[in-house]
């Protein structure tokens, strides 16, 4: 099954990412200044620190963006090595290296997670070959040693989470197929039941317009008999009225919204973006702040948005990454899909049409506001949602 990446990124996270980047900046640190035996070779205390810094920050990001921070971490590395006087680190060097790397297998796509390993790869072996320091064969074996753990830790979790989201889909495509089979039974007997009940009245009113003949033929000449046939036209007509009734409610509850066409929400987002990536789509969903729960409309209408931008993607434009942000405030909700497609041609006013205006229409309903915007490598929808009436 393709990767499907599913990144959770709260307050939380980003204190943890930010308080672990700032634990391996001042180990760096610590290792220039005391200094300690793991920061080998001549280099400046200055540069070096510098170097511990920028790649602690761009630790600090490796949740938002892992194949970025990866790249900026090896970028650091491979130009202070290359142009300025450093000492080769632990702590301020290779750990680090090690958690980006990490990080990309178990949260990137597999292709990008292996390219991202051969770059390293190539880096780490240039270093070896270019760097008198990094020539110790156990330190060799030490470095590339980590590497592969980090790398081969990070995916097997992510295929341990992939399987275990294509198990739980599997359970649940399971579990709505019984309850779709089940519902369709009991539409199918109340439709049988209805159309039985229909012929009982049916019989029932043409046995009313008999008797009512028959007592108006005999209304002068025969007074108890017509007392009779009206009393059992008032009889049958009850009956028919009681069986009316239950028609009505047997059809009434064949209509009834909340068992036979529950409406989705935010909640079936993953559902959504697993028929994206089945048609060939690489989708990606981002939430950020808080998850909250939305009145039954809102969460419809975010929802509605999501996959109409998702339907669009898939018509319109030649896209690979589509991206889902959803970001929750204390005042709104934020909902925003971006594709890295063909964009727009000048020539064409919008790729989406009745889409984008039906979007309108649902934002617009709970007072929000709607941006399209097409830019030379996609195109992107943002929709902000208030929550003032929650």
């Amino acid at each position: 099954m393709e990767h499907l990446a599913a990144r959770w990124i709260t307050r939380g996270h980003i204190a943890r990412d930010a308080a672990l980047a700032v634990g391996i900046t001042a180990a760096g640190l610590a290792e220039i200044i005391v200094p300690l035996s793991s920061a080998m070779g001549q280099g400046s205390p200055v540069a070096s620190s510098v170097v511990v810094v920028l790649v602690g920050t761009a630790v600090a990001l490796r949740r938002i963006r892992p194949a970025a921070a990866l790249a900026t971490v090896l970028s650091i590395i491979a130009l202070a090595y290359a142009f300025a006087p450093v000492y080769v680190q632990f702590w301020g060097g290779m750990v680090p290296l090690m958690l980006a790397v990490y990080t990309v297998a178990r949260h990137e796509a597999p292709r990008l997670a292996w390219t991202m390993a051969g770059v390293t790869a190539a880096l780490l072996l240039v270093l070896d070959l270019a760097m008198a320091d990094l020539l110790d064969p156990n330190d060799f074996a030490f470095r590339w040693a980590n590497a592969v753990i980090a790398f081969g830790l990070g995916r097997a979790l992510s295929r341990t989470e992939a399987a275990a989201r294509a198990s739980a889909l599997r359970a649940r495509a399971a579990e709505e197929s019984a309850e779709r089979a089940s519902a369709t039974a009991r539409v199918e007997e109340r439709a049988r039941i209805a159309r039985e009940m229909h012929d009982v009245v049916a019989h029932s009113v043409s046995v009313i317009v008999v008797q009512a003949g028959a007592a108006e033929a005999a209304m002068d000449e025969d007074p108890a008999y017509t007392r009779a046939a009206l009393d059992r036209i008032r009889r049958t007509g009850a009956e028919a009225l009681e069986d009316m009734r239950r028609v009505l409610a047997v059809l009434r509850d064949h209509d009834a919204p909340e068992v036979f066409a529950p409406q989705p929400g935010l909640s079936a987002l993953p559902e959504l973006l697993e028929q994206a990536q089945a048609e060939g789509l690489r989708p990606d969903l981002v939430i950020q702040g808080q998850p909250c729960s939305l009145p039954a409309g809102l969460d419809l209408t975010a929802y509605r948005i999501v996959q109409e931008a998702l339907t669009n993607v898939r018509r319109h434009a030649t896209a690979n990454l589509v991206t889902v942000y959803l970001r929750f405030g204390h005042a709104e909700i934020e909902v925003e899909v971006v594709d890295d497609g063909r964009g727009v041609p000048s020539t064409i006013p919008s790729p989406v049409g009745h889409g984008i205006v039906g979007m309108r229409e649902r934002v617009a309903l709970y007072g929000g506001r709607l941006e399209t915007k097409a830019e030379p490598n996609g195109f992107r929808v943002r929709a902000v949602l208030p929550l003032d009436d929650r």
